[in-house]
C-alpha cells in the first residue's frame, strides 16, 4: 500500500492544468520487490532490509523526434523497528514538481533523502549495532552484536579463576605494557621517586646492588658482601651467595666455557630467568606492571596489599608448572630471602617493598639505613 500511494502522489504532481499542450505521458514500471527473507544467497550475504524500487519513465510527446525519455529509479527504504511490540513502518520517497525538469530535481532529492535515512535498533540496546553503506542506491544496515563473555575474566567451570581473581580497573598508562627502565605500580606510576634507573633494564636494577665495584661482573664474594649489607649474618649470606653464583654463573657468561669463579654478567642476566616465576620480569629483563598487580589480587587474602608467610609460600605453589623442579625451588628460595629481607613486625610483607626488591631501590634503602643506625650508636658511645 506504501508503495500505491507515492504513486499515486506522483500521478498528482502532473496534473492537468501544469500539463504542456501536447502533454506528457507518466509510464509507470512495474515495482520490484526484494525481501532478505526466502532471497538468494547473495542477497541474503549483503543483510538488505525490505525495499522496493519503483522505476518511472517520463516520456514527452512533445518531443517526437527520437522519443526522448527520462528514466530515474527511486529506491522506496521500509526499515522496520521494534515499538511496543509492534512493527512500524518508516517511508521515504520523493515529490515531483509539475515539470519534466522539476520532476527530474524532487526525484534526486529523493534518492538522497531515501539514502541517508537511519533504521533504529530494536530491542538490542547497546549490544547491537547498526552501520549504513550506499550501494546503489540502496542503504544497507548490518549487525554487531558486542558479546559480553569475551570481558569475563572468571567461570564456574574452573573455580580457581575465582579464587584467583586478576586486577580488571588499573587506573594508569598501559598496565599491560613491559617497562624496561621503572617498576611502576597503581600507587607509582612513574616508578620510584628519586631513584637513579642508570639506564639499566629493571632486571639489571635488580641485581645491580650486588656488583660492589661497578664493573659489570658479579662474583660470588660480592654477592655475599650485599647479602651482609643489607643484614644477613654470615651462613645464610655465605650459602645464598653460593647458591646464587652456582645457579645463574653459565647463563650469563659470554662464552661457552664455564668459569670456576662462577660470575654473573649483569648485561645477560635476562638469560638466567627461570621458570615457575611470577612473570613480573619478561624474557627481556623488562618490567610488567599488570602481572606485579596480579599477586595481591590472587595471593593477598587477608590483607589487600600484603601477604603472610603462608599465603606467600601458597604463591609459590601456585606459580609451578609442570617437571620444573629447579624453578620450584629458585623461586621457593627467593621469595624467602626476600621475605627475611622486607618483613614487617607484624610478620606481613608490603607491597611496596616487594616492588622495591624488583627495582633494587629497597637493597639501597635498608644499606642506607643500617649505615645510619650504626653511625648513631657510635656517637651514643
Amino acid at each position: 500500500m506504501g508503495a500505491l500511494q507515492e504513486i499515486n502522489k506522483l500521478i498528482e504532481g502532473t496534473g492537468n492544468s501544469q500539463r504542456p499542450a501536447l502533454g506528457n505521458q507518466l509510464m509507470l514500471g512495474p515495482i520490484r520487490e526484494r525481501s532478505a527473507v526466502g532471497s538468494s544467497p547473495e542477497e541474503e550475504a549483503e543483510e538488505q532490509p525490505r525495499s522496493q524500487e519503483l522505476v518511472i519513465r517520463i516520456s514527452s510527446q512533445a518531443a517526437k523526434m527520437g522519443e526522448r525519455k527520462v528514466e530515474a529509479t527511486v529506491a522506496l527504504e521500509y526499515p522496520e523497528e521494534e515499538h511496543d511490540g509492534r512493527r512500524t513502518e518508516k517511508r521515504a520517497a520523493g515529490n515531483t514538481h509539475r515539470t519534466n525538469d522539476q520532476q527530474q530535481n524532487r526525484i534526486q532529492n529523493a534518492n538522497r533523502d531515501t539514502s541517508s535515512q537511519h533504521a533504529q535498533p530494536g530491542g538490542l540496546g547497546n549490544s547491537e549495532k547498526r552501520t549504513n553503506s550506499i550501494k546503489s542506491g540502496r542503504t544497507t544496515h548490518r549487525k554487531h552484536k558486542v558479546d559480553h563473555a569475551a570481558a569475563k575474566t572468571a567461570t564456574p567451570r574452573a573455580p580457581v579463576t575465582i579464587e584467583r581473581p586478576v586486577p580488571t580497573k588499573l587506573d594508569y598508562d598501559r598496565p599491560y605494557m613491559a617497562r624496561a627502565l621503572e617498576a611502576i605500580d597503581a600507587e607509582h606510576p612513574e616508578g620510584t621517586p628519586g631513584y637513579d634507573n642508570k639506564g639499566y633494564t629493571v632486571l639489571q636494577q635488580h641485581v645491580y646492588f650486588f656488583d660492589r665495584n661497578n664493573d659489570g661482573i658479579i662474583y660470588p664474594w660480592e654477592t655475599y658482601a650485599g647479602l651482609r649489607a643489607v643484614g644477613f649474618n654470615v651462613i645464610i649470606s655465605f650459602i645464598s651467595a653460593l647458591l646464587i653464583n652456582l645457579a645463574l654463573s653459565y647463563a650469563t657468561l659470554p662464552y661457552w666455557i664455564p668459569n670456576p669463579l662462577f660470575p654473573i654478567y649483569v648485561s645477560k642476566i635476562h638469560k638466567a630467568k627461570h621458570g615457575s616465576d611470577t612473570g613480573i620480569y619478561d624474557t627481556e629483563g623488562r618490567y610488567v606492571p599488570n602481572k606485579f598487580e596480579e599477586l595481591w589480587t590472587k595471593f593477598a587474602k587477608t590483607h589487600k596489599n600484603k601477604m603472610t608467610f603462608k599465603e606467600l609460600m601458597g604463591m609459590t605453589a601456585a606459580l609451578r608448572v609442570s617437571w620444573d623442579p629447579f624453578g620450584w625451588i629458585a623461586n621457593k628460595f627467593e621469595w624467602i630471602l626476600t621475605y627475611l629481607l622486607a618483613k614487617d613486625e607484624d610478620g606481613l610483607i608490603h607491597k611496596e617493598k616487594v616492588r622495591g626488591v624488583l627495582d633494587g631501590s629497597l637493597f639501597y634503602q635498608v644499606e642506607t639505613a643500617r649505615k645510619n643506625k650504626a653511625l648513631a650508636k657510635r656517637k651514643l658511645k
